[in-house]
């Protein structure tokens, strides 16, 4: 998949960029791999332990806030309401 269209804005995944109200976002490495893993999964509840294993790729029990930074990243660059989220 080189790009995923969502309500609000294209993600080109080859390229890292997001395009959104006319502006376009950089995505980071690891912003790609979770969008990538998680829309792999679209109807799957998946874990914050699934992704630190996953995609991360940190062994089963660590904590780590990892994943809560990148998402909340990520939901700022695709969602339309980050607080709201339509789809992460």
């Amino acid at each position: 998949m080189n790009e995923l269209h969502l309500q609000h804005c294209i993600v080109d995944m080859q390229r890292a960029k997001v395009h959104k109200d006319g502006d376009t976002l950089t995505l980071t490495t690891k912003e790609v791999e979770l969008l990538r893993y998680l829309a792999d999964r679209p109807s799957e509840i998946v874990t914050r332990d699934d992704l630190l294993v996953d995609v991360w790729g940190y062994r089963e029990g660590v904590f780590s806030r990892a994943v809560d930074t990148t998402m909340r990243r990520l939901r700022n660059k695709v969602e339309h309401t980050p607080a709201e989220p339509d789809h992460l």
